[in-house]
């Protein structure tokens, strides 16, 4: 058994908000950060044996090549990323995704059950709601119910 950190891809265009949360992250985890949804949806691809969780934003700028519809013009940028991941033929999505938001969460699941995406395995936080020093231990929870 190895004593690595498991690896996690946390994803959200502001770095300021997001490095708290990455240096909390990175006691108990390896920490792959990325501003960009269309790159986190390569890194998803190419990785996704390895991630062993997803930390996401909402709200983001829409992916080069993408059109802003898909998006709605960034509101939705995180769903499309989840969308688009469970589209690619052989994904396999067994990691706990957590989605850290300023929107508010019903908005949040409208959005997923209005994109079909299955919400098992997904938790929904408001960033104000959920403190950075707090986020590794919710984590760890979820990647051990997971497990189960």
């Amino acid at each position: 058994m190895s004593n690595e950190k498991p690896i996690v891809l946390f994803v959200d265009d502001e770095p300021a908000f997001a490095q708290r949360y990455v240096e909390e992250l990175e006691k108990h985890f390896q920490v792959v950060y990325l501003t960009d949804a269309g790159e986190a949806l390569n890194v998803l691809v190419r990785r996704a044996t390895e991630i062993k969780a997803l930390i996401l934003d909402v709200m983001m700028p829409t992916p080069k090549d993408v059109p802003d519809s898909e998006t709605d013009d960034g509101f939705e940028t995180g769903l499309w990323l989840l969308q688009a991941f469970r589209g690619v033929p052989g994904s396999r999505w067994l990691m706990p995704v957590v989605i850290l938001t300023n929107r508010r969460t019903d908005l949040i699941h409208d959005g997923l059950r209005r994109r079909k995406i299955d919400e098992s395995g997904v938790v929904v936080y408001r960033k104000i709601d959920m403190p950075a020093f707090a986020l590794p231990r919710r984590l760890q929870a979820l990647m051990e119910a997971k497990r189960r």
